[in-house]
């Protein structure tokens, strides 16, 4: 079935097929987390946007996140549920509980697109679309050499 088939509003076949895209790319293995390990980071920022109340339960009842750390579920949380309360000094302290750089880049991102792939859905009046299974492989670990300090929270790619 195509993505957003339940609906009558003209939505065009490149945002459908981006849409299709960016919703299979969150099972993929990623740079540092693995596609259970994402999968988990978006049922979790699911999960904490159901708990506050900002977005309505998700059909089928979501797998539990215990694969996560207590230190990243507090980092989805923050990022899904009040994205204003993240500070300059956020990294700093996630580095401290576990969490690396390049984790916390990945889990960030992870959560942004799934609440943009939710928030869309409900705007146009359907339920958010179902998570793919998990794919199988490991992250690559890749470090871009040209990430750096631009004065940013953290290394970007100029």
């Amino acid at each position: 079935m195509a993505l957003y088939a339940d609906t009558d509003l003209p939505l065009s076949d490149a945002l459908r097929a981006f849409h299709a895209d960016e919703s299979s790319d969150l099972a993929r293995p990623g740079t540092w987390l693995d596609g259970e390990e994402r999968v988990a980071v978006a049922e979790a920022a699911r999960a904490a946007r159901v708990a506050a109340g900002v977005q309505p339960a998700v059909e089928p009842a979501m797998a539990a996140t215990d694969a996560l750390p207590r230190a990243t579920l507090e980092l989805v949380e923050r990022v899904a549920v009040a994205p204003r309360d993240c500070r300059p000094e956020d990294p700093a302290q996630a580095a401290e509980a576990g969490i690396s750089d390049g984790e916390y880049v990945e889990t960030v991102s992870v959560v942004s697109r799934i609440v943009n792939l939710d928030v869309f859905a409900r705007g146009i009046g359907l339920a958010p679309i179902a998570l793919p299974a998990p794919a199988a492989g490991e992250p690559s670990c890749e470090r871009p050499a040209s990430a750096i300090d631009e004065g940013a929270w953290l290394a970007s790619v100029p």
